[in-house]
């Protein structure tokens, strides 16, 4: 088994994608310095798109509430097509 980012910390991720300019997915946003790290203006991490495990406990807007703009399509499909809609409703969750 091969783990070569295994010892490697987020900064050092985030500092070697600044360095070499290798792209990475846009919903990140860009890599900014704050406070002397480096973090993310997008996205920190992304997961599995359809999970709701703990949106009870997100800020407005949340994940669905940002995936309605940013990839309207696949909201859709896990709104309407998967269900997504009727338990968030129930939880009175906003989406």
């Amino acid at each position: 088994m091969s783990n070569p980012l295994s010892f490697w910390t987020e900064q050092d991720i985030l500092q070697y994608l600044k360095l070499t300019g290798i792209p990475y997915a846009p919903v990140y946003g860009e890599i900014v310095e704050d406070g002397g790290k480096l973090k993310t203006t997008g996205y920190r991490r992304t997961g599995c798109f359809a999970c709701m495990y703990g949106m009870n406990r997100e800020k407005e807007p949340n994940r669905y509430q940002r995936m309605r703009l940013t990839h309207p399509k696949l909201y859709d499909y896990c709104i309407n097509t998967l269900g997504c809609g009727a338990v968030l409703d129930y939880m009175g969750i906003k989406h």
